[in-house]
């Protein structure tokens, strides 16, 4: 799954694979959300001979990455299509590059959306903190909008 690695390697230290648990504790995910991520076909994770899955950088900077979508509001449907792409190999990679760029805009779309937010909340605040400066004259003062 090599261009489902969007994220940099972390703290955990390089070695060939990773247990679920050191996955989990390098991602903040829960084991049952790593879990999840292969039930839903988000990733494929190699099993070794007794049944454990062995992560490699591979599959620990698909993880992070896929965990950067859903923070970003990816919808699970739509990671799967892209892993699916992903899977299908090079001939999919302009496919792949329109899914990011349509969501890097809904996220660029949500960031300014939300900065307008911040920054009524800010001038709200200044409201107050000038409120708060100024002298209270008796008990008529009316408190700030």
């Amino acid at each position: 799954m090599g261009e489902l690695t969007g994220a940099d390697p972390g703290s955990l230290p390089t070695k060939l694979t990773y247990s679920i648990r050191e996955v989990s504790l390098e991602t903040g995910l829960s084991i049952s959300a790593l879990r999840y991520y292969e039930t839903a076909r988000l990733l494929t994770v190699p099993r070794s001979s007794t049944g454990q899955r062995e992560y490699s950088q591979t599959e620990l900077n698909a993880v992070k990455f896929i965990h950067q979508l859903r923070r970003t509001g990816m919808p699970i449907a739509r990671i799967r299509e892209y892993a699916d792409l992903v899977r299908a190999g090079d001939d999919t990679t302009s496919l792949r590059m329109s899914h990011l760029e349509q969501h890097r805009d809904a996220v660029a779309a949500t960031m300014t959306e939300q900065q307008g937010y911040l920054d009524a909340i800010t001038r709200k605040i200044d409201l107050y903190r000038r409120a708060l400066d100024r002298p209270i004259s008796g008990d008529n003062a009316a408190p700030p909008e």
